[in-house]
């Protein structure tokens, strides 16, 4: 399924019709692209409960931090990474979540 899957938005890609991105390091089981309708908005902040952390684009994540951030320019880093991950529902500020929040945060103050 996977490789159909590529096959089709590399096609899609080839014709001008879908962007794709990578967004963050891609691991052999865990595929970090990002494909998108072309000429759409690159982040599409959606503020939910249903999916899990993991779930989220980087990019999204980073939109995320940054309006945090500049929200509670005093905060230390553990309030505002809190505050993100509550804002989709999640209570536990794993040491895996805030080491990716961290790996994060530089590109999306380089985005802004």
């Amino acid at each position: 399924m996977k490789e159909s899957l590529n096959r089709a938005l590399n096609a899609l890609q080839k014709i001008d019709k879908v962007d794709i991105e990578q967004e963050g390091p891609a691991t052999s089981n865990i595929d970090c692209r990002v494909a998108r309708i072309k000429d759409t908005p690159a982040v599409v902040i959606r503020i939910d409960d249903t999916r899990n952390f993991w779930e989220i684009p980087p990019s999204e994540i980073g939109a995320v931090l940054a309006e945090v951030r500049r929200a509670h320019r005093m905060a230390d880093d553990e309030t505002i990474y809190r505050k993100v991950i509550g804002k989709y529902g999640i209570s536990r500020l794993t040491r895996k979540i805030e080491a990716e929040l961290k790996r994060i945060e530089p590109e999306s103050i380089s985005d802004s």
